[in-house]
């Protein structure tokens, strides 16, 4: 008997290897499909529109109606913007009933989705990594609501989560955004001292000024460990997510996190980590500091410009989980006094306590929507 456990061993392994390396179930292949493909098998409306921005980028916005039409809705236009690492997959990963981007098209809004430059739907291979979060709300953004309004001629509301926040306030600082309706942040902000977990220690060790020595983009691609850890060990996977997003008290919905693994990370540049990591360390809104020499090149001044917040005049609601790993209550309340300092129209926050970071796209309930349809619909 003894002689046959290794060999049993062996192909347990060999066998165990496949499963985990090579293997791709019916669902995990359904989820590599890009989104428009996705959706259509769900009997939702899409379609597939490329932008050429200013600086001659290409990218691709999506067009999505509610489900079971053949037409497009005429409602009051609103665009998602994608988060830090991620792509606009992530508003249509959760149960329908709750997915952000699914129940604006299901209620009747015009919903548009934007990837910005560098990303999985918008690769420009080929054109330079020299960009940021700034060249998205500069330039992919301000173009984005340009191409919306020709279909659809009415002022227009964009939605950023994390990251995409801060696109959403370049574009408004910098006035660029045209038509511009109701701007909706959730889970952002542009103030990081509070924040609490990995990224923190991540974003203020020397490690992205190392990794900026050797490559100037990184490309890691989704995990297929992280998608089968998020499949199948919910506790694992949810302590994991307490150390980078949500606390475990969140509302996060854990059952779908292995799809939100099978969509990210997303390809980033190292500009953009940096530029982030000036913004949370230094507690300032401003453009990339190239450093003195460039700076004086870029700017025709030694240090990089702020961006001026006081030319802000649309509305701009705040959306926050106390329960957020990245954006603690102190530093959102700053933020939001900040905005009230500005010309903005009006400037609303609200917190949601059984929410986290993440849970703004993978939330159980998702009770923030109707806050969300309420403000957009409120002229």
């Amino acid at each position: 008997m003894h002689c046959f456990k290794k060999p049993l061993i062996g192909l347990i392994i060999s066998i165990l290897t496949y499963l985990i390396i090579f293997f791709e179930s019916e669902e995990e292949k359904y989820l590599k499909l890009p989104i428009d493909s996705r959706l259509r098998k769900l009997n939702y409306p899409i379609q597939r529109h490329h932008i050429i921005t200013d600086d001659n980028f290409n990218i691709t916005v999506f067009r999505l109606g509610k489900k079971g039409s053949y037409q497009f809705n005429q409602g009051k236009p609103v665009v998602f913007v994608p988060q830090f690492l991620n792509c606009i997959d992530s508003y249509v990963l959760n149960e329908e009933h709750l997915s952000p981007a699914l129940v604006l098209a299901n209620y009747g809004f015009d919903v548009w989705l934007m990837s910005t430059r560098g990303g999985d739907y918008s690769p420009n291979d080929g054109k330079g990594s020299d960009f940021s979060f700034h060249e998205y709300g500069y330039y992919d953004l301000s173009k984005t609501f340009e191409y919306i309004y020709l279909f659809n001629p009415q002022n227009i509301s964009a939605i950023g989560h994390s990251q995409g926040g801060n696109t959403i306030l370049v574009g408004l600082a910098e006035r660029r955004l045209k038509n511009a309706h109701k701007m909706i942040i959730y889970g952002g902000g542009i103030y990081g001292q509070h924040a609490q977990g990995l990224f923190p220690l991540l974003i203020n060790s020397p490690f992205v000024e190392i990794l900026s020595k050797f490559t100037d983009k990184i490309n890691i691609g989704p995990s297929r460990f992280l998608f089968y850890l998020t499949k199948h060990f919910h506790f694992v996977s949810r302590l994991f997510f307490h150390y980078v997003i949500d606390t475990l008290e969140s509302d996060m919905n854990v059952n779908y996190l292995y799809r939100f693994a099978k969509r990210s990370p997303q390809p980033t540049t190292i500009q953009n980590i940096l530029h982030y990591k000036q913004m949370f360390v230094n507690g300032v809104f401003r453009r990339f500091d190239y450093g003195p020499e460039k700076n004086l090149q870029k700017y025709g001044q030694l240090e990089a410009p702020l961006y001026n917040l006081n030319q802000i005049q649309e509305s701009i609601h705040l959306i926050y989980g106390t329960h957020d790993v990245l954006v603690r209550q102190p530093d959102a309340q700053k933020f939001y006094q900040e905005l009230k300092k500005t010309q903005a129209k009006n400037v609303t926050i609200s917190e949601y306590p059984q929410m986290g970071h993440i849970s703004f796209i993978l939330d159980k309930r998702a009770q923030f929507l109707k806050e969300i349809i309420s403000i957009i619909e409120d002229d």
